[in-house]
């Protein structure tokens, strides 16, 4: 006899359970390597890591808009909700692109299809996240490793981003040091950044740069990442912060997790199913 209890439990295997053991099968295990901490530039190092390039026509001038992304399932990224939603749904999909760096000096690119932003972004916060669905047929890489558990974020931190201080998209990466929320939150009080709770991720870590520079300020799509188990995984999600010397907050994914897994589990029924009712009429 299949009890209540019993039920709820193979749901929660299921749904979230099965699909983070899947994903951390399918994602980017590539052994840690030594890293100097600045400027990489065009490595193939983090193939996940990526920007959204939008193209804004002014007149007969192009402009280029760029927010980081970083893919967290096939075909799925991860972006900020507030750059996203900005974007004309028609730009979105006609005149903008992500661009990944898999390989040294060898940009790749997809369309979009469309994205979702998460529901908070409607009533609690401006800085959460959106899944962006990228519309190539395949990606030659893999996506950045999800945490099976919310573990000690406290050691072994960084952020890592993209930067343009040599006129040309080129990634970085940091040494972190972790401060805790309370500190973290008493830090933005005192020093008067907090000018809106809407402008509060509703879950967040936070952390400054050990080693920074001068000029060194987050961007959204910074990402904070741990190399604690063995290989890369997904932290938080960077927003635009005060500058790299001064806590800065990232939008903490695990709380995030069963609502990305649910979220594309449900759009890749519904591609399916449009494939299968396509064929069937052909």
């Amino acid at each position: 006899m299949c009890r209540p209890e019993h039920f709820l439990w193979i749901v929660v295997f299921y749904l979230y359970l099965l699909p983070m053991l899947y994903c951390l099968q399918s994602c980017e295990m590539a052994a840690n390597r030594l890293l100097q901490e600045g400027n990489l530039g065009e490595t193939g190092t983090f193939p996940w890591l990526g920007v959204l390039r939008v193209h804004l026509h002014e007149g007969d001038s192009l402009k280029i808009a760029v927010t980081g992304i970083v893919l967290v399932k096939d075909k799925y990224a991860i972006a900020n909700a507030d750059d996203v939603s900005r974007i004309p749904k028609h730009v979105f999909r006609d005149d903008s692109q992500a661009m990944f760096v898999p390989t040294a000096g060898k940009p790749w690119y997809s369309r979009l299809k469309d994205y979702i932003t998460h529901f908070e972004y409607d009533y609690a916060t401006f800085h959460t996240i959106a899944l962006v669905e990228l519309a190539a047929d395949e990606i030659p890489f893999k996506p950045i490793c999800w945490p099976g558990y919310s573990f000690n974020t406290s050691t072994d931190l960084y952020a890592v981003g993209y930067t343009d201080e040599r006129q040309l998209l080129e990634k970085v990466i940091y040494k972190l040091q972790y401060i805790s929320q309370e500190m973290c939150t008493e830090f933005y009080q005192r020093s008067g950044l907090l000018s809106s709770t809407k402008y509060i991720p509703t879950h967040f870590q936070c952390g400054f740069a050990v080693n920074y520079r001068e000029n060194c300020a987050w961007d959204n799509g910074m990402v904070m990442v741990s190399n604690t188990t063995g290989t890369w995984m997904l932290i938080a999600f960077g927003i635009q912060g005060p500058g790299c010397a001064v806590p800065s907050r990232f939008i903490d994914i695990f709380t995030y997790l069963p609502w990305i897994q649910s979220t594309t589990s449900i759009e890749s029924v519904y591609d399916d199913f449009r494939k299968k009712a396509v064929h069937t009429l052909q």
